[in-house]
């Protein structure tokens, strides 16, 4: 309804990614940039930083992952170790320890998805990592060329976004691949995980109902290279309502692009947006 208010303690926060859990009600997850994990337990109203020592310092969190019992799988990046790692919580963020770390300085864990007590990661050295029990050993399914920045899993398909800009997907764990990419460079790409719908932006926005076999472009009110999209998201609700943002101006479809309607972010400068998993018309907008 283009209602937007500040959520009280987040000033200053870049967000990363949103969680909502499934296994702890009103309880909502915020990855940063640079500030660790923050943590909501009244669905958003008020978020506080976990205190957890593997979160102190520089620390950006990529992704989080939340499994049926409710522990937290995060893809992270400490300045202070100068390394990524995936990161295994229990609920609350306490106790925490490093279940993978890269072994070359400087690249990150961006990404990982979690199966039961199979997990999955990808890593900017390219690399896919499958580790079948619980962190404990892993194993290096396949190597790219290019570097691995983002995963996402749906009826036991892999995708991930490579450093070249192309969408890749897998269906026996990352052995074999199958470049599945719309003919413009992407930038960034949404998955609905209830319906497997995908939309991806570059210079236009892009939606696939078909596994990525095919896409489609929507077309906006405007022209996308006059006011860039920053992010997209689908609602986990209904994959017709399609959401994306550029700058300041929001901009929401109820029948899949066909048609949009405008409402301006009141403050700051856009730089994600995330659909509430549990409330689907509730969006988290994040601004710096």
């Amino acid at each position: 309804d283009g209602n937007f208010k500040h959520l009280p303690g987040s000033a200053g926060l870049r967000a990363k990614d949103f969680i909502f859990s499934k296994a702890n009600d009103n309880v909502i997850y915020l990855g940063t940039a640079g500030e660790g994990i923050w943590v909501s337990k009244d669905n958003g109203e008020t978020f506080v930083k976990a205190l957890d020592k593997i979160f102190e310092g520089k620390v950006d969190v990529y992704n989080i992952e939340e499994d049926n019992s409710g522990n937290l799988y995060s893809s992270v990046y400490s300045y202070k170790e100068n390394r990524g790692s995936l990161v295994y919580s229990s609920y609350p963020p306490e106790n925490s320890a490093e279940i993978y770390f890269s072994s070359i300085p400087k690249y990150g864990i961006f990404g990982s998805s979690v199966d039961g007590g199979t997990i999955s990661i990808v890593s900017s050295d390219g690399g896919f990592y499958r580790s079948m029990n619980n962190g404990k050993s892993w194993e290096l399914r396949s190597r790219q060329s290019d570097g691995l920045l983002q995963i996402e899993s749906f009826g036991g398909t892999k995708y991930v976004l490579t450093s070249k800009n192309k969408i890749l997907s897998t269906s026996d764990l990352g052995k074999s691949w199958k470049d599945i990419s719309p003919k413009s460079d992407v930038k960034y790409f949404h998955l609905d995980k209830r319906t497997g719908a995908m939309v991806a932006f570059s210079d236009k926005i892009l939606f696939s109902l078909s596994n990525g076999l095919s896409w489609r472009e929507l077309n906006l009110l405007v022209n996308p290279g006059d006011l860039p999209v920053i992010a997209v998201a689908i609602s986990p609700g209904n994959s017709n309502i399609v959401y994306a943002v550029s700058q300041k101006i929001l901009y929401r479809s109820a029948d899949g692009g066909n048609s949009w309607s405008v409402f301006e972010i009141p403050a700051g400068k856009t730089t994600d947006i995330f659909v509430d998993t549990k409330k689907p018309n509730s969006l988290f907008i994040s601004t710096q």
